[in-house]
Order: structure tokens, then C-alpha cells, then sequence
């Protein structure tokens, strides 16, 4: 008697089609964030700071909503130096990390997360 060897077909199928569903292909991005104490924001007065609060679905840029794909022309537009960035209670880590890696390409500009204002 031969050896059936389509129950091996049969799993070797199975097994590639959960490997192939429960792989993700999402593109994983590192932000960059300095290790830094907790304590005031202190604000030199010779330096201009943008205060950016970002929200559950919007971001606010001194007091004007903006779009994502906004936030970059009109920060790249403003003559501040700094970017004091705060996210509101209701936004996630993932929104903030996705204003971050916005923000990232800005030169000549630092920009830094507060938790208050």
C-alpha cells in the first residue's frame, strides 16, 4: 500500500494561510523623544514658542484648527523657534505619535512635549 500524502498537502496549506493571516505589513516608524524630568516649562522671553494641543481628531495651532495634512505648511510658515506640543486627555498615544513624526522634518525649530500649559 502507497503512502497518501495529500493530508500533508493539507496542512502545509493550513499552516501558510494562518501565517499568511495573522501577519501584519504596517510600516513601523521609531520617533525620536530626549529623556527629560518633570518640572515647568521654562520659556525664555527671547524666544518664540508655538503652542500646538493635540486633540482626539484635530490639532490646534495658537487657537486655529488645522487639518493634518495643514500642520506642517503653516508651522513651516511662522517665524517661532520652539513648538510646545500638548495632547489633551482624550488623545491617544498613537495621535501624538502621529503629529510627532509631522513635526519631525521641521529644521531649525525644536520642538518639545509638555503635559500642561
Amino acid at each position: 500500500r502507497g503512502a497518501s500524502i495529500t493530508s500533508l498537502i493539507d496542512v502545509i496549506f493550513l499552516l501558510l494561510l494562518f501565517f499568511m493571516l495573522s501577519s501584519t505589513f504596517s510600516h513601523f516608524s521609531a520617533v525620536e523623544l530626549a529623556e527629560a524630568e518633570r518640572g515647568v516649562v521654562a520659556v525664555q522671553e527671547d524666544i518664540e514658542a508655538l503652542v500646538l494641543i493635540v486633540g482626539p481628531a484635530t490639532v490646534i495651532i495658537d487657537g486655529t484648527t488645522v487639518r493634518d495634512e495643514e500642520i506642517f505648511a503653516m508651522i513651516a510658515d511662522v517665524s517661532a523657534t520652539m513648538i510646545l506640543v500638548t495632547p489633551q486627555e482624550e488623545a491617544t498615544t498613537q495621535r501624538l505619535i502621529n503629529v510627532l513624526s509631522i513635526l519631525k522634518d521641521l529644521s531649525g525649530k525644536s520642538v518639545r512635549v509638555v503635559e500642561e500649559l
